[in-house]
């Protein structure tokens, strides 16, 4: 047997240190011990297994020891080694937490994509419209139980029913008349389809529209708390007579010019954990739409808010809100500066106190004026010599002796509001609501103010007046109104 050691020898049996474990030290064990086998192995697994189990005992202990480099001395055999202090082991390294995701910085303009709804409704999530058409179908009046009967002037009765005695879903069909409107009504209806829920029977409006630039009926109804339906229907030539749906909504809805391009468009709000807006508008007659929420990087759980009155989108952060209006006869959002509410108010109101008289302030000239209750409202106004009371089968209005002018007091409810779009000449004032022009050149005003004498008592002022005239006439006109009174009696 040889008997001459390694250099390696003599550090191994005090333990390796921080040394390598080389393929050399490796082959002379592995022959070590193979020539130490006694002669009863007849098979190799023995050596097999010895040399495998040295070879990883020598692994683990040099794993358990840092490697040092190979210029450093030993340590001497049976010396206990002791840690560097000055070296501690690296503290384990600490994860920073991940950052929330902030809101985006919100940009100056914004530039609309609108999309066709019958390719994005599906992939973009779920909206209150449908756009397929729907005729009316002809039903026999005898089979459903009418419940409300609403005259649209020259246009005919419109019946509101249920089905059964114990149904509570509420239906609008339109009368159908044997030769033409004013001729003997028929036994049948046109169905037109479901409007909202019984109990809200009389909330339920059919008013006139001019949505997308087209003349529509536009019916209104109310399904539950927080539930709306709109349908607009027209009638086209190939089918003379029939009603023909082709939008409804199952949101509220505003018409509004939102680019003043003469055509107005449809705002659809929504509330619910969140507020949503959509934006529906035509090209080439086509309907499409685009979501403010998703254009305005304002998806759950931010808001998107629509104020008619001063035409504003805001969408809402955690830390902060961001307006826009559409830009002039583009369909691009510009940001805006917030609205303030305390805007100067050009309702003075109150309550009437039984003064007969009064004078207006117009362009710094006192004038009398004399109080004018309005017999089917609960408000009142002063009138100067030169506007008189003129009396109709529905109501009141009061017009200019001089010029073209009215004004007329409506019932606070935004279903009736005609397409309305704020003028800059009055967009000062805070209960300016809009204008709407009239007549083949555009040449008739009306702008509506809202006067709140509280949650309860409210009523638009709507103000007639020829744009030949308005110059002259609007003082007066504006004085009159901004000393409405609320009566009760």
């Amino acid at each position: 047997m040889n008997t001459t050691k390694p250099d390696w020898y003599e550090q191994a049996k005090g333990g390796l240190g921080q040394a390598n474990f080389t393929e050399p030290m490796k082959q002379e064990v592995s022959r070590k011990i193979f020539e130490r086998q006694p002669e009863r192995k007849k098979s190799g697994k023995w050596v097999v297994a010895a040399v495998t189990a040295f070879a990883i005992c020598i692994a683990a202990f040099l794993l358990i020891n840092p490697a040092r480099t190979i210029d450093e001395p030993p340590a001497p055999a049976g010396t206990l080694t002791t840690p560097d202090i000055n070296s501690p082991n690296p503290l384990p390294t600490e994860s920073n937490p991940p950052t929330e995701t902030q809101p985006p910085i919100a940009e100056e303009q914004v530039k609309l994509a609108y999309e066709d709804p019958r390719g994005s409704l599906g992939t973009l999530g779920n909206y209150p419209v449908e756009l397929d058409r729907i005729e009316a179908t002809r039903i026999p009046k005898s089979s459903v139980i009418v419940k409300r009967v609403i005259e649209v002037d020259e246009l005919g009765n419109y019946f509101l029913y249920v089905k059964n005695k114990n149904d509570t879903q509420l239906y609008a069909g339109m009368e159908i008349v044997s030769a033409g409107l004013g001729s003997s009504p028929t036994d049948d209806i046109y169905e037109i389809g479901i409007v909202g829920d019984l109990t809200y029977l009389n909330d339920v409006q059919i008013t006139k529209s001019n949505l997308f630039g087209r003349f529509h009926l536009r019916i209104y109804g109310v399904c539950g708390a927080n539930c709306v339906t709109n349908n607009w229907i027209h009638f086209e030539e190939d089918v003379p007579g029939v009603p023909i749906s082709d939008i409804r909504l199952n949101a509220h809805a505003q018409e509004v010019d939102l680019d003043e391009d003469g055509t107005p468009e449809l705002v659809s709000t929504e509330s619910s954990t969140i507020a949503k807006v959509q934006v529906y508008k035509t090209f080439n007659d086509q309907v499409k739409f685009v979501d403010l929420n998703i254009a305005l990087q304002a998806e759950h759980p931010n808001s998107v808010q629509y104020d008619g009155n001063s035409r504003t989108f805001t969408a809402i952060f955690a830390d902060r809100s961001v307006s826009y209006q559409y830009k002039k006869g583009e369909d691009i959002l510009e940001r805006v500066d917030p609205i303030e509410k305390d805007q100067n108010r050009l309702i003075v109101g109150g309550t009437y106190d039984g003064n007969d008289s009064i004078q207006l302030n117009v362009d710094g000239t006192k004038i009398d004026a004399s109080w004018v209750k309005d017999p089917l409202k609960k408000f009142g106004i002063y009138l100067p010599a030169d506007i008189r009371t003129v009396k109709f089968e529905d109501g009141y209005e009061y017009k200019s002796t001089v010029g073209d002018a009215i004004i007329q007091l409506r019932e606070a409810n935004e279903g009736n509001l005609p397409t309305l779009r704020k003028e800059k000449d009055l967009e000062s004032y805070s209960d300016y609501v809009g204008t709407e022009f009239w007549g083949d050149e555009q040449n008739i005003r009306y702008d509506y103010f809202l006067y709140e004498h509280d949650s309860d008592n409210r009523t638009y002022i709507a103000v007639r007046c020829s744009t030949d005239d308005i110059g002259k006439l609007r003082p007066l006109l504006l004085a009159v109104i901004s000393n409405i009174r609320y009566a009760s009696e």
